[in-house]
């Protein structure tokens, strides 16, 4: 453990909740069944606790539990969903996605690219925003998937879902979107948003790591290629031993967060609204990444000019924030999120992501403000 004593990087993990925890913990020891052994007491125990987070995570959802497939979280979700497309489709199919998109979601369809398949890759605003009418004109006659992020996992922005998703739907396309960053900070409803897949992570929300999930619609569902094959756990599209307490936390923790979603909303913008303020008013020259106001609740991406988010990180050990996504952050040059809104590399890595979360209250945003301030001003040679 280092010496940093507040935690400002929940979009990296979260701390696994207590209550979840508790839920957690008697599939470990007591309740160990494996629920694929069907027939004693112990292995029904683990099977209803699977579909009881399974139907946890379809209601906060709007879906049937059918639809929710789990997995080992939002990278192998995303991959799933883009390879098992590709799969089915015809040799020139095409593809959709955005130049703001996660790595695992982008990556994938680099993969498809080079294996001839055409992959149309969005611009998006200033804002990091993807216009319905972008996707409109992009849209061909053998556009068979788009994938679009719900809520950017660098700056924040929130995409327009409903209206991309309904020129989706009216095209009869497929609509796919990682909403790992949005499940548990925005209303989710996947009939109403149009959506085909959606791809969900447990750590993100204070569950485990190392569990996630798929939606699929019952359209999709019907024609999905599976993932592993073997004992057919998962209606044979994912098979192997379910990671059942791993299943259990993910369902508490989508059940926590979606009971207290208003009041947990409201924390997290009175939170980044008081850290933002304190860092405006004190150091001149602050400029926000992303949407003013499309997005994420707990989201702050700043560029503080004339000095690198490195350095700052490295200056200020007493708190925790990140100079971007937690999977792209060893690479040295600006990220691609940053690039896709435009930024130059000077501008680029000037920028560092904070972000808030449950456990966040007024003493550590004073603390940390504290400390970011100090050390920008030492680092500037200010008084």
């Amino acid at each position: 453990m280092t010496n940093t004593s507040v935690y400002l990087d929940y979009q990296a993990t979260t701390p696994v909740d207590s209550k979840v925890l508790e839920e957690m913990m008697p599939f470990f020891r007591e309740k160990f069944g494996n629920p694929s052994s069907q027939g004693h007491a112990f292995g029904w125990a683990a099977q209803g606790a699977v579909e009881k987070s399974r139907g946890r995570i379809a209601r906060a959802i709007s879906c049937a539990p059918k639809n929710i497939i789990f997995t080992s979280g939002g990278t192998e979700s995303n991959t799933w969903v883009i390879q098992s497309v590709a799969k089915s489709s015809a040799p020139n199919a095409h593809f959709i996605t955005s130049s703001v998109e996660h790595p695992s979601v982008l990556k994938n369809y680099a993969e498809l690219s080079k294996s001839g398949y055409q992959v149309t890759i969005l611009e998006v605003d200033k804002y990091g925003m993807v216009s319905p009418e972008t996707l409109d004109k992009a849209i061909k006659p053998e556009t068979r998937l788009v994938s679009l992020i719900f809520g950017n996992n660098e700056i924040g922005t929130i995409n327009p879902i409903s209206t991309l998703g309904t020129i989706c739907r009216k095209k009869n396309i497929l609509f796919h979107s990682d909403a790992v960053q949005a499940l548990g900070k925005l209303s989710v409803d996947v009939s109403k948003l149009n959506i085909d897949a959606l791809s969900f992570s447990a750590h993100k929300i204070y569950g485990p790591k190392g569990c996630g999930a798929v939606y699929f619609s019952d359209k999709l569902l019907s024609d999905i290629n599976p993932i592993i094959i073997g004992g057919g756990q998962e209606c044979g599209l994912r098979s192997g031993t379910l990671n059942v307490p791993g299943i259990v936390g993910f369902g508490a923790a989508v059940e926590v967060a979606y009971s207290q979603l208003e009041h947990e909303v409201q924390h997290y913008l009175d939170m980044s609204h008081q850290f933002y303020q304190r860092l405006v008013k004190a150091i001149p020259g602050i400029k926000l990444n992303g949407h003013l106001t499309e997005r994420l609740p707990n989201n702050l991406n700043i560029q503080i000019p004339n000095l690198t988010s490195g350095a700052i990180i490295a200056a200020a050990e007493s708190i925790a924030v990140s100079a971007g996504s937690a999977c792209s952050s060893s690479n040295s040059s600006i990220s691609h999120v940053l690039k896709g809104i435009g930024l130059s590399d000077e501008e680029g890595k000037s920028s560092m992501r904070i972000s808030f979360g449950r456990f966040t209250t007024e003493n550590d945003i004073e603390q940390a403000a504290d400390c970011l301030i100090d050390t920008i001003r030492k680092l500037r040679n200010e008084k």
